[in-house]
């Protein structure tokens, strides 16, 4: 009812696990309400055809479930019916919380969820799963492939690999070894996007320049290079 029935011209954007639609709830209530009304609110539905599925499901609901900060996206409720998933969190545009610093950057979201307390390796960061809200503050989203990063003395989790093409790091993609300083490589890829006005993947660019990391790696060993890549 939220969604208006999951109506096409809801519909805010689709990635992996499935479309996500927009929708109005009472603030009180939680209920269904008239569009423009009340809260506005994502709707992540499964796509039963989709790459992913009730893991990826879970795993946002056991982290959003659990962490909250400034600069994460805020889950409030969750759908887990017969085949159906679906994921409800308050529309990032109408977050309106109070910051220090008035804007803030993902790279804090980051730091939160690698803190010792919570030691989650977040796996998929790139400028798509990074939202801002009205003052400008990023909220971390798409929490679907997430894990729980070391524990004691070590320094990494050998796990599947899994991310997007062009954000996860070298290391990863060769040994299966993830850290938090996987997390680190994906944050500085979105940095060379914002700095350079380019892609991490762009196949519409020469074949040498597909890939932002391997063009721009003669221009990070040379300072002047850096600081006027032409």
């Amino acid at each position: 009812m939220a969604t208006r029935n999951f109506r096409p011209d809801s519909v805010l954007g689709e990635g992996g696990f499935g479309s996500v639609f927009k929708g109005w709830i009472d603030e009180i209530s939680f209920v269904a309400s008239k569009p423009g009304t009340g809260l506005v609110i994502a709707v992540k539905r499964l796509n039963q055809e989709g790459f992913q599925g009730h893991k990826e499901w879970l795993a946002e609901v056991n982290y959003l479930g659990q962490l909250h900060h400034l600069n994460l996206v805020k889950l409030i409720g969750y759908c887990l019916e017969d085949e159906h998933r679906l994921l409800v969190f308050l529309f990032p545009t109408d977050f309106l919380e109070p910051s220090d610093e008035g804007r803030t950057w993902c790279c804090e979201g980051l730091a939160f969820v690698h803190s010792a307390e919570t030691k989650v390796i977040y796996r998929d960061f790139k400028t798509s799963n990074d939202l801002l809200d009205l003052n400008y503050n990023a909220k971390l989203s798409d929490f679907g492939l997430a894990t729980d990063g070391p524990t004691g003395d070590k320094s990494h989790v050998s796990n599947r690999v899994m991310g997007t093409y062009g954000y996860a790091a070298l290391e990863y993609l060769a040994t299966g070894h993830l850290s938090a300083k996987s997390d680190v490589y994906s944050f500085g890829v979105v940095l060379l996007e914002m700095l350079s006005g380019r892609r991490a993947v762009d196949k519409n660019r020469p074949s040498r320049e597909h890939n932002l990391v391997d063009w721009a790696k003669p221009y990070l060993a040379n300072k002047r290079k850096m600081l006027c890549p032409g």
